[in-house]
C-alpha cells in the first residue's frame, strides 16, 4: 500500500533522496492499484491548491505510504491550470480550502 511521488518541473533545492515522506508538493503522482482497494476516487474537496495534503489524508487512514522518486523524470507545463486564471479567483480557491486542509499538514 504505497504511493509513488513523482518529482514534478521545479528543481527544489530542498528536495530529499529517495524513500518514504509525509506529503509531497509536486505534479505528478502515481496511483498504485492498492490504492483503489480502499478508495474510489480521490478525495476532490478542492479544485486547485491542496490536493496532495488530501491525498496523505486519504493514505493515512488506511496506513497506506507514499513513496518519493527523485530520479524519475516527469515532463510538466508548470502551472498551464492557472495560467488565465486572475490572482483574485486563485487566492478564493485557496482560502475556501483551507480549513480543511490544514487538518492534513
Amino acid at each position: 500500500r504505497f504511493l509513488n511521488y513523482l518529482k514534478g518541473g521545479r528543481n527544489n533545492s530542498f528536495d530529499q533522496g529517495r524513500g518514504y515522506i509525509h506529503m509531497g508538493i509536486g505534479a505528478c503522482y502515481v496511483l498504485m492499484p492498492s490504492f483503489f482497494k480502499y478508495f474510489d476516487e480521490l478525495d476532490n474537496k478542492v479544485f486547485l491548491y491542496g490536493e496532495e495534503a488530501y491525498l496523505a489524508g486519504q493514505l493515512m487512514e488506511v496506513n497506506g505510504k507514499i513513496f518519493y522518486e527523485p530520479d524519475a523524470i516527469v515532463h510538466h507545463e508548470e502551472s498551464a491550470t492557472l495560467a488565465k486564471v486572475a490572482s483574485k479567483t486563485k487566492y478564493g480557491y485557496m482560502k475556501s480550502s483551507y480549513y480543511d486542509y490544514k487538518k492534513y499538514l
